[in-house]
């Protein structure tokens, strides 16, 4: 992990009052896959973040707005293999404009310049499950770090 993501864990332990075995496979999914990643190093570019708060938005967006034809989308309905593709290519800087759901911005970002969080007053930004927090507010503490 990067510095900057080591340094929103440890804020979002704190902040939220959870376990880092809560808070750590957020970032970097099942640690036996991790072991297994292979890293290649290629010239990072500038990333940029769009948050949305479930797939049926993210979804809409899509078809209503026109994204960049490289934006990678990420959510539930990907296989193990293609979310941790999707992880690799975001910590090595390959991707520079994903779109997801909430729960998959916990991501170990390369570049990441800008944050847009979709409709961020939606209550749909909570969490209900073990580690309780707001997407709205890590956005913000994210936006500061990086």
């Amino acid at each position: 992990m990067s510095k900057k993501t080591l340094e929103l864990v440890h804020w979002f332990v704190r902040h939220r009052f959870c376990t880092y075995r809560k808070a750590i496979p957020l970032w970097i999914g099942d640690p036996e896959e991790v072991v297994k990643r292979e890293r290649k190093k290629k010239s990072s570019q500038e990333q940029k973040l769009v948050v949305f708060s479930d797939s049926w938005s993210l979804y809409n967006y899509q078809k209503k707005y026109r994204f960049p034809s490289h934006a990678k989308v990420m959510h539930s309905k990907r296989t193990k293999k293609q979310k941790a593709e999707l992880f690799r290519e975001v910590k090595n800087g390959e991707s520079s404009y994903v779109l997801c759901t909430f729960s998959h911005m916990f991501q170990d970002w390369k570049n990441l310049k800008e944050i847009v969080v979709v409709n961020e007053h939606m209550w749909y930004y909570k969490s209900q499950q073990d580690p309780r927090y707001n997407a709205a507010i890590v956005a913000k503490e994210m936006a500061k770090i990086y």
